[in-house]
């Protein structure tokens, strides 16, 4: 069986940010000038973007992990670090990104970037920004600052990467009911043919035109009774469904019962839809009696209508292999997509890039395990990773902003006493108190 990659788990990191510098100019004749230590660089973000000329997600499974560079240090002089470059991994148009069950800061399953359009990118983790150097906190009332930030630290992510195929119509039926005869037919995709079950075991995609309209066509296989519980191959392809435009319900005249196998593969549809998309059942459907030319014309006629009479929907008497009825079928099918796509409005999923989910600026405490103090907030956090604690002038200025943001404030209300712990972002701290450094 061919290995389709349509769903991988993969782990990425953003670069950390170059640090800032702790430097004064030493001239000929200036022994003790002023402070010229400078910034360091961004590091870099890892990006997602949306490749046309990418089919699947083969590389992903191969390669579990992807991480950006950092940025450099600040150097004399003022000169400020070099940025890094963003990661850009290219996907097939369709993937759908999901923070994974082991991502940091966030819920199993949260969409980060849905990517539908070619060429379309996402942010999916953000470079950390480079730390300010000592020459960037002078001030009248501080000649020769001794202090610097480190750079602030990329963020990291598990995510799940899932394609969804983008098409216009998906061609949904039993097995070997002629749906990649029907393929053949409508495209130049040329997907094996044969007469037993699972011929097809991975989507296939061809361009049908249809009058002055170009129609991406899908054909979804493996779909059996029981699929959306993983018997077959069904459970595998069943999200490919969900973003077509309209959908071809290819029925074989030879069978039994079509009309059982109609409602079979509905149930199916219903079935997935109650645990993913929920549109899936209402989704439009044309309904084809494949492999008609088999049968008398007057015979294939009939039983068309006694099918219709019996699911209470139109069908289309057509042949696949003869190209019977498949011009008029197609025709409907681009009147149908162009109706989708006129009416489709789509609400992108933005990724979630800051630090914190609390607004800029403000703060929020939490007694944790063991008398801990559990902070939040966006601000806070980034300057809690940027601070090198063991340096006295850059610790009081922390401590300075903290007490700003009202930290001593809400510690107080919870009844913390000086030299209590604090958690800020990963970092272990000991609040100084009220009357701390100022």
């Amino acid at each position: 069986m061919a290995t389709f990659w349509d769903h991988v788990e993969i782990g990425v990191q953003a670069g950390d940010g170059g640090s800032g510098l702790i430097s004064f100019r030493r001239e000929w004749g200036e022994a003790k000038g002023g402070p010229d230590g400078g910034d360091g660089g961004s590091g870099g973000s890892v990006v997602l973007v949306a490749d046309s000329g990418v089919n699947t997600l083969a590389e992903f499974g191969r390669k579990k992990r992807h991480a950006a560079k950092n940025g450099t240090a600040g150097g004399k002089g003022k000169r400020h670090g070099k940025s890094a470059d963003d990661l850009l991994l290219h996907v097939p148009v369709g993937t759908v990104a999901r923070e994974g069950r082991e991502g940091k800061g966030g819920e199993s399953g949260r969409i980060l970037a849905d990517l539908t359009e070619p060429g379309e990118q996402a942010v999916i983790a953000r470079g950390g920004r480079g730390g300010f150097g000592n020459a960037h906190f002078t001030s009248s009332r501080r000649q020769a600052p001794r202090q610097a930030e480190k750079g602030e630290p990329g963020e990291e992510r598990e995510l799940e990467l899932e394609l969804k195929l983008v098409a216009d119509v998906g061609l949904i039926g039993i097995p070997s009911v002629g749906k990649s005869t029907f393929l053949r037919s409508v495209s130049a995709a040329r997907p094996k043919v044969a007469d037993y079950p699972f011929t097809t075991t991975v989507p296939q995609l061809g361009i049908a035109q249809s009058g002055g309209d170009r129609l991406t066509v899908a054909d979804i296989p493996g779909l059996i009774e029981g699929a959306h519980q993983g018997k077959g191959l069904g459970d595998a392809f069943l999200r490919h469904v969900e973003r077509t435009k309209v959908l071809i319900h290819l029925l074989d005249a030879t069978r039994e019962d079509p009309a059982a196998d109609y409602r079979a593969i509905r149930h199916e549809l219903a079935s997935y839809a109650a645990t993913s998309a929920k549109s899936l059942p209402r989704k439009p459907e044309l309904i084809a009696l494949n492999k008609s030319d088999t049968l008398p014309e007057a015979e294939a006629k009939r039983l068309a209508e006694d099918l219709s009479k019996r699911i209470k929907r139109p069908v289309h008497p057509v042949s696949a292999a003869a190209g019977k009825g498949i011009s008029g079928l197609l025709n409907e099918a681009a009147k149908v997509a162009k109706r989708q796509r006129n009416a489709g409005t789509k609400t992108k999923a933005v990724p979630r890039l800051t630090l914190s989910e609390l607004a800029p600026g403000a703060i929020a405490v939490q007694p944790g395990p063991k008398g801990t103090f559990e902070v939040r907030g966006s601000r806070l956090e980034r300057l809690a990773k940027q601070t090198d604690f063991e340096n006295p002038e850059a610790a009081e200025r922390f401590w300075w902003t903290a007490r700003r943001h009202g930290l001593d404030d809400r510690l107080e209300k919870l009844g913390a006493e000086a030299d209590a712990p604090l958690r800020i972002a990963g970092v272990e701290l000991t609040w100084p108190g009220p009357t701390g450094p100022a």
